[in-house]
This record gives structure tokens, C-alpha cells and sequence, in this order.
């Protein structure tokens, strides 16, 4: 227990970028909903693994929305995202979905003239299809 705590702390101290770093950083927020592309209702208990930020993983509430905040980091224009549903037959089987989310770093706002560039809010309704 006392490791797994060190390597969280480990983790988001290293993630997370000073002004004395020196580096581009701005905040990065994700919500949005997991909808069925063949009835557009919400989908709940989808796993979201961004996978080129430490794997973090996600799961969408009972009305299919999901909301993710990264602040301070690296400026990153490619989020990889997977959509799994791991929840078996329990409200329909959908097919597993990998997504590439880009930003255009134009689109950051709140630039503060120094190394914060700014941030991104993000509104992205996503749509998996049912196994048939």
C-alpha cells in the first residue's frame, strides 16, 4: 500500500510543470457523452483510457457523460482515447472504439504572455455502434 501511494505521488508531482520548469504548459478539459450511433442513447459504464497520458482510465455515468480535467501540463495536440464497454450484456454490447482527439493549439485561451498557454474545454459527444 505505502508503494502504490509513493508512485501516485510520484506520478503527479512529475507531472506536474512550474514556471520554474520553463516549459509550455496549459489545461486541458474533456467532457462530453458516450452515445449508441444506431439509437443515441446515452451509454453507461464505458471505460475511457487516455492512453498516452499514463493510461489514465474513466468511466461514463449512468447518463453516458464523462468529464476529465488535466491541468499544468505539456502542451499536447494528439489525445489517444479507447472506449471500451466492459460491463458484458448489461445495457447492450458495443463495439470497443479508439479515437484520436486533436487540438489545434490556436484554440487555447487565457494565454497569460508567459509559459502558460492557455486552456482548452472540449465538448465531444462520441458514438459507438452495437454488436450485431
Amino acid at each position: 500500500m505505502i508503494i502504490i501511494l509513493f508512485v501516485l505521488i510520484c506520478f503527479v508531482f512529475a507531472c506536474k510543470k512550474t514556471e520554474e520548469n520553463k516549459m509550455p504548459h496549459a489545461d486541458y478539459i474533456f467532457k462530453g457523452y458516450v452515445k449508441s450511433d444506431k439509437t443515441s442513447d446515452p451509454i453507461k459504464n464505458i471505460r475511457i483510457t487516455i492512453e498516452n497520458f499514463g493510461d489514465r482510465v474513466f468511466t461514463t455515468t449512468d447518463n453516458g457523460a464523462y468529464n476529465f480535467e488535466y491541468y499544468n501540463v505539456d502542451i499536447t495536440t494528439d489525445w489517444q482515447f479507447k472506449f471500451e464497454d466492459t460491463d458484458s450484456i448489461e445495457n447492450g454490447l458495443f463495439e470497443n472504439k479508439d479515437t484520436i482527439i486533436t487540438f489545434n493549439p490556436g484554440f487555447l485561451h487565457d494565454y497569460d504572455g508567459n509559459w502558460y498557454a492557455g486552456r482548452i474545454e472540449s465538448d465531444i459527444i462520441i458514438t459507438m455502434k452495437p454488436v450485431k
